[in-house]
């Protein structure tokens, strides 16, 4: 008998130690507190996120407007400033200067009502003659075909220079022509020249 209740008093003693009352509720309090603090942090997260997306469009939104209306006073500001110029009315040359070779070009425009109405451009060369149908030449021949025939193309594209001038009424519609740049080098410092002398 005495071992039986020896047996039964531990067994007692035992489960009162594995199952204490207050080690359970204690758990359970922390427990519940943890998530009570984690559901309020996130609903106030929650409510907290739209506000702050919805300030960031805001602001972006007012930079782009003030954005939009900077670029719309600059231009307009730049619209008032500018003034058309105006042309005499008749023929004016112009000149400009010499290249390596001691040519140089001359151009001769036709004003009328502010618009340029005919242009001509030459270039004389350093013996005082014109570069035309004979220039490429040596002594009246074509001594040698592929300098004949560049020299050519720089007297055409002399011609397409003027042409372009007339069509755009402005230089910064003249395209530059491959193998004729000194040509059209001449041809806008003349221009510029003849212009010059039509606006006094």
């Amino acid at each position: 008998m005495m071992h039986d209740v020896t047996v039964k008093t531990r067994s007692k003693n035992v489960g009162t130690q594995e199952t204490p009352t207050g080690a359970g509720t204690g758990r359970t309090s922390g427990a519940g507190t943890g998530l009570y603090q984690l559901t309020t942090r996130r609903k106030a997260g929650l409510h907290q996120g739209p506000s702050r997306r919805n300030i960031s469009l805001k602001s972006q939104a007012i930079s782009i407007i003030l954005s939009v209306v900077f670029m719309v006073v600059m231009l307009v500001g730049c619209k008032d400033t500018t003034r058309e110029v105006t042309l005499r009315d008749g023929t004016f040359s112009g000149f400009s200067s010499e290249d390596d070779t001691a040519a140089y070009g001359e151009v001769t425009v036709t004003i009328q009502d502010n618009k340029i109405t005919d242009c001509r451009f030459v270039t004389w060369q350093a013996d005082g003659s014109i570069k035309d149908i004979d220039y490429g030449k040596v002594n009246g021949v074509v001594a040698n075909q592929d300098y004949y025939d560049k020299a050519q193309l720089a007297v055409e594209a002399m011609k397409q220079y003027a042409q372009q001038l007339v069509q755009a009424q402005d230089l910064e519609g003249v395209d530059v022509i491959a193998g004729a740049t000194i040509a059209y080098n001449q041809f806008n410092e003349a221009v510029d020249a003849a212009l010059a002398e039509a606006k006094k």
